[in-house]
């Protein structure tokens, strides 16, 4: 989904706010990454950085889907207006492409 926020702003040219949330997210998963697993002596070193990485994924993507449902322009095209409805065709095709692949992955 998170990358889905990201095409469309670029596709309504704004990109500039994914541009800024990713700049500001780079240091912070860096300090996250290598503060974190020094402060917490009950964590392993790698589950604690991919827990900073996940936060800081999570962060982004919530940053990014505020910009796209409150901020001018992005506001007038209703991102989140038909989320929960199911496009039947379009799941029944993604079911029919899919399922040979997922039998194959499960083989290997």
């Amino acid at each position: 989904m998170a990358g889905r926020i990201r095409d469309f702003m670029g596709a309504v040219n704004g990109a500039e706010p994914i541009l800024w949330i990713t700049l500001a997210a780079i240091p912070l998963n860096a300090v996250l990454v290598y503060c974190w697993p020094m402060a917490s002596a009950g964590c392993r070193r790698l589950s604690c950085s991919a827990l900073a990485s996940t936060l800081v994924n999570c962060a982004m993507f919530l940053a990014g889907l505020w910009f796209a449902t409150m901020r001018r322009p992005f506001r007038n095209y209703h991102v989140l207006a038909d989320l929960w409805q199911l496009d039947w065709p379009f799941l029944r095709q993604l079911i029919v492409i899919g399922t040979p692949i997922s039998i194959v992955s499960l083989m290997q």
